[in-house]
């Protein structure tokens, strides 16, 4: 059966669930919110394979950066839809153009949110923008081996374990899939998410039609959430304003593995890495019109030939790694683990998301010494 050292490193990637020929790991939620893989021993024949699969035994060979660039989409409305330069609706228009199938994160029909695929290009819309809330894999390294089996290109999109995730579980790479991971700050408990999301409903009386974590209504770099619902009222809120924006920044419920996290770095597995480039207008202020860049890095032949096609859609300027890493350190290192997270995820858990906000991230006096001395 699965043999994690220490069970905190899992980041639910999936892969040993995935692998198991007797199909008895099933991926369960603990009181946080966050899935991690429970064994039926019963069924468990330990072959071992789950253990082959898991990236945390078996890290996956990494790639050093060969090509740095900063990326602005020329299509405004493309960049416009777009959490940051509009680099992954390009990619993945242009990998289905070819008969490929995308894979990444999308709501479902309660706006949880999953990973799936896609093969119109008329359906990226339901991949594209940030979801700051770990997405379920569900099946997806399943389907992306049988598509490889039937010779279909593959763009596979997600968190850098994920991406560590998949290959273990492919047993290394393929000559058709293309593997893309961005610079991860953390991932939040898709229990905060839910319960926010279920607060806002009730506090709108309106179901929801639509969700934005990234909304460049107050632009770019001061982006909002944003929450459409079927009554026809709009809930538009900034970055440090939003609850659960500035909760997920202040690290209170993000997973356990992400202050440990064995997946960053500079050198991975992904093909390419994509991240906002926060900072740009310290290297050229042409590129810092608070509409949005991305920072592509691009490792080896396959990403090189991937961008290759699309380049000439984009703006762009080339950089280097050690820029990248200055201004964006989630690419090296981890976020500390927040002195108050295991009180606000059972606050939340038992009494709802705005009563744990308020009463460790809000801006009354005894939120402010809560957060001062840790208690």
């Amino acid at each position: 059966m699965i043999k994690i050292t220490d069970m905190s490193k899992c980041s639910a990637c999936h892969a040993c669930a995935v692998a198991c020929p007797k199909g008895c790991i099933n991926m369960v939620a603990n009181g946080d919110g966050f899935l991690y893989p429970s064994v039926d021993t019963d069924l468990c024949v330990d072959c071992g394979v789950c253990n082959k699969a898991c990236y945390l035994e078996n890290s996956p060979a990494k790639k050093k950066a060969q090509r740095v660039l900063a990326v602005a989409a020329l299509d405004d409305g493309v960049r416009e839809t777009s959490s940051s330069g509009g680099v992954f609706y390009t990619l993945a228009k242009d990998v289905i153009g070819r008969g490929g199938v995308v894979f990444g994160a999308a709501f479902d029909e309660q706006f949880n949110v999953v990973h799936r695929s896609v093969s119109k290009v008329e359906d990226i819309c339901c991949l594209q923008g940030s979801k700051y809330v770990q997405s379920t894999i569900g099946d997806c390294y399943k389907q992306v081996r049988d598509l490889l089996k039937s010779d279909v290109e593959v763009l596979f999109t997600g968190t850098p374990c994920q991406v560590s995730g998949l290959l273990t579980y492919l047993k290394g790479n393929h000559p058709k899939l293309v593997t893309m991971d961005f610079i991860c700050h953390g991932v939040p408990s898709p229990m905060v998410w839910r319960k926010y999301l279920d607060e806002m409903i009730e506090r709108y009386a309106s179901p929801v039609n639509n969700v934005s974590f990234r909304s460049k209504d107050n632009g770019w770099k001061t982006f909002s959430m944003k929450i459409e619902f079927e009554n026809g009222i709009t809930y538009i809120s900034k970055v440090n304003e939003d609850p659960f924006l500035r909760s997920f920044i202040m690290d209170i419920h993000l997973r356990n593995s992400c202050s440990s996290c064995k997946a960053k770095g500079c050198d991975r597995p992904a093909d390419i890495t994509v991240a906002d480039f926060w900072g740009i207008g310290k290297i050229c202020e042409d590129m810092n019109d608070d509409r949005g860049t991305s920072v592509v890095i691009l490792r080896g032949e396959k990403a090189s030939n991937c961008f290759s096609r699309v380049e000439d859609s984009f703006k762009m300027l080339e950089s280097d790694i050690d820029t990248v890493k200055r201004l964006n350190y989630s690419i090296e290192k981890s976020v500390p683990v927040n002195k108050l997270r295991a009180k606000f995820l059972k606050t939340v858990d038992k009494r709802g998301f705005y009563k744990a906000y308020d009463k460790y991230c809000g801006m009354s006096l005894i939120a402010k010494l809560h957060r001062k001395f840790g208690v």
